[in-house]
């Protein structure tokens, strides 16, 4: 059974409202160092350069859940690239009260490991996690689905074949007439900013013309349907 946070002393959980504390440690071949740290009571998993997961406070998909209209998903199949310590499904159960039924892609082992561990206690829904290359996946799966969530990273970066034209082609290909994409990029220094708006103009919006840019906090969530957004 993994470690709920119900599970974790008292005393490091109201610590964590004051400084982080480490909880676990790893190396992982693909992603090299990854820290689990308990920050303001919620599970923070970190690479060297970045955040990978945390719980209800990664703000970029947070926010973005809070400002779309979840009632237009058209069904209930949800596909995430990239689980990291599985923020994304453990939101849309418990802050957003969704029953969806999820699967995951996630390339790292040591991720996965970490997923079943300490999130996957804490869920109701059922979150089958496949543990492989979210590349050949899109390209050879034959199931549909109403909302794709990517977040694809190594550290800071997006890898160079999520960025390209056949890959949003192939995710077009597996997603249900009405469904949703968001996809996670980064926005933070001015040369994030610049790559991320002409990646937008210049790759996503001709594959998904109603799109849209939302900013979040350092990141971008590009969606593929700008009506799903509320306001």
């Amino acid at each position: 059974m993994g470690k709920e946070i119900l599970d974790i002393p008292l005393w490091k959980k109201y610590l964590s409202y004051f400084k982080d504390v480490p909880l676990d440690h790893r190396y992982s071949k693909k992603n090299g160092e990854l820290t689990l740290l308990l920050v303001r009571g919620r599970y923070q998993l970190c690479t060297t350069n970045a955040i990978y997961s945390f719980d209800d406070l990664y703000d970029n998909f947070t926010d973005a859940f809070r400002r779309m209209n979840l009632n237009a998903i058209p069904g209930d199949q949800v596909l995430i690239l990239g689980l990291g310590l599985g923020s994304i499904p453990l939101m849309l159960e418990q802050k957003f009260h969704q029953k969806l039924q999820f699967t995951a892609v996630e390339f790292d082992e040591e991720i996965v490991m970490l997923q079943e561990e300490y999130t996957a206690p804490r869920m109701q829904s059922q979150v089958d996690v496949i543990v492989g290359d979210a590349e050949i996946f899109v390209q050879t799966t034959i199931q549909k689905y109403d909302l794709i969530c990517i977040d694809l990273f190594i550290d800071e970066k997006i890898p160079a074949p999520f960025k390209t034209t056949e890959f949003l082609f192939k995710i077009n290909n597996i997603l249900t007439p009405g469904g949703l994409v968001l996809f996670n990029h980064l926005g933070i220094t001015p040369t994030d900013r610049k790559e991320t708006t002409q990646y937008f103009n210049n790759i996503f919006k001709p594959i998904f013309p109603n799109g849209h840019l939302l900013s979040i906090k350092g990141n971008y969530i590009l969606f593929n349907d700008k009506d799903a957004i509320n306001g």
